[in-house]
Parts: structure tokens; C-alpha cells; sequence
């Protein structure tokens, strides 16, 4: 049975009240609400692309240095600790064994005693290289609604700014969003959250896969996924829309 866990609605004044929001069919808290930013790039199916990405993987382990505590192997059914193995340097290896006719991912993983391991991920990262048959790549990040009131938004500006100048994204997105266990995500997940981001449709639902694997065969023409709190766009999008088109601008974008 599907239980929603909501505090007064008339409390929620402030980002940090949606920490206390989860949705759940049972003992676990299935789906949260949180901030997300999906940033998609181009050229994740080459080695140098990918290691950008991870780069990012490592800005986002140093905000959380405490919180983030699992990652991905490659060919694991589980996620592992963290522990002898730093994972940015294992991911940025791996970019050697991972052909460019492959899907590369990446990613980290927080818990803590408020959250099952079973449950959605409140610190989660992902950097995902498509092969070179797809144009898009991207990265998403998960971040607590009372980290971001904290932070502030000029903070944020500069934050994800610095990591546009090392990903070099299209475009791209942050704002409020739900949040999925990413390592384990169930299409039971976007069920559960379905009537809520029918009756708020400003919340994003990162499955960025999905959105990606929709365009994937319009190799000819140029779309955003979304728009959110804060948009990511490149010369390429932009220009054109204020009336300039640079076939050069675009090659080399």
C-alpha cells in the first residue's frame, strides 16, 4: 500500500521543509524531495570526455566528504564501500577498458541512518558517457533541500558555473526535483511519484536515460530536456535563438 509521509502542508515555507517528504509502500523511503542537476555534454564516448565528467564526481565528493560513502564497480551487482580504493582514480582508469562503442557510468553514493540502503539516495552522483552512437551524455547530482537554503543561491551560481567550465555541458538543469534510488532505480519509483509531479509539474523528474535514449535517433536536430529553477545553455542554443546562426559555432561548440 502506498503511504504518503507529508508534514503539515501550510509548514512548508522554506526549501529545508521538503527534507521531511517522502513517499513510500512500505518500510523504506522510496522516493525524497530534494534539488537535482542534470547537466548533458557531448563526446561521452571518448576517454577525455568521460574523465571530465568524473572530474565533476570528485567536485561533488568534496562537498559531502563525510556523507558520500559508496560507488559502482564495473560488472558489480552491488554497490561498495568506499574504502581502500579511491573511486574517482578506479572510474578515470576504467575510461581505457570501456570501448567508445560502450554506455561508460560512473557514480557515488551517500547513506545514513535515516536512510535504508534500500531507499531512495540522498547523495548521489552519476556520470553517465553514451557510446558514439548517441549525442548525449550526462551528468545528474542529488543535493538535500537544506543543504541548498543553507548554501544560498549566489554559491550555487558559482558552484555549478565551475562545473560547466570543466564538463563543458550543452545544456542543463538545477532545481527542485524528486529523487530515486539511482543505483537501484524500479519504474515502481516514477509510479509511486506520478501524482505528484502531475499536481506540481514545475518538479523535475531526473530519468535523464529515458529523455535520452527519446532523442537519441534525431542526431540532426538540437533539443533541452526542461527548464528548471536554474537553465544551462550553450552558444549553440542560444545564438540562434537571438537571431545569429554560425555554422562554425556549432561545430566547434
Amino acid at each position: 500500500m502506498t503511504e504518503i509521509h507529508v508534514i503539515d502542508t501550510g509548514a512548508i515555507k522554506k526549501y529545508s521543509d521538503f527534507d521531511k517528504i517522502y513517499l513510500s509502500y512500505g518500510e523504506y523511503k522510496d522516493v525524497i524531495f530534494g534539488f537535482s542537476a542534470n547537466l548533458f555534454y557531448e563526446d561521452g564516448s571518448t576517454k577525455e570526455g568521460r574523465i571530465r565528467g568524473n572530474k565533476i564526481l570528485s567536485r561533488y565528493r568534496d562537498l559531502f566528504p563525510k556523507e558520500v560513502s559508496h560507488f559502482h564497480p564495473f560488472g558489480a551487482r552491488h554497490r561498495r564501500k568506499i574504502d581502500k580504493i579511491d573511486p574517482i582514480d578506479y572510474y578515470n582508469k576504467s575510461t581505457d577498458k570501456i570501448s567508445d562503442a560502450e554506455t561508460y557510468g560512473a557514480g557515488l553514493y551517500g547513506f545514513n541512518a535515516e536512510y535504508h540502503v534500500n531507499g531512495a539516495t540522498p547523495y548521489t552522483i552519476g556520470n553517465v558517457g553514451s557510446s558514439k552512437f548517441d549525442r548525449w551524455s550526462y551528468v545528474d547530482a542529488y543535493f538535500r533541500a537544506s543543504w541548498v537554503e543553507t548554501q544560498g543561491h549566489e554559491f550555487l551560481r558559482k558552484m555549478l558555473l565551475s562545473w560547466c567550465d570543466i564538463l563543458k555541458p550543452s545544456h542543463g538543469t538545477f532545481g527542485v526535483s524528486v529523487l530515486f534510488d539511482t543505483g537501484g532505480f524500479t519504474s515502481s519509483q516514477c509510479v509511486l511519484a506520478f501524482p505528484v509531479f502531475t499536481r506540481f509539474p514545475g518538479m523535475d523528474v531526473p530519468r535523464l536515460g529515458t529523455w535520452t535514449i527519446e532523442v537519441g535517433e534525431e542526431a540532426d536536430k538540437w533539443w533541452i530536456r526542461t527548464i528548471n529553477w536554474l537553465t544551462i545553455l550553450d552558444d549553440v542554443f542560444v545564438w540562434p535563438a537571438a537571431g545569429f546562426v554560425d555554422t562554425e559555432l556549432r561545430c566547434s561548440a
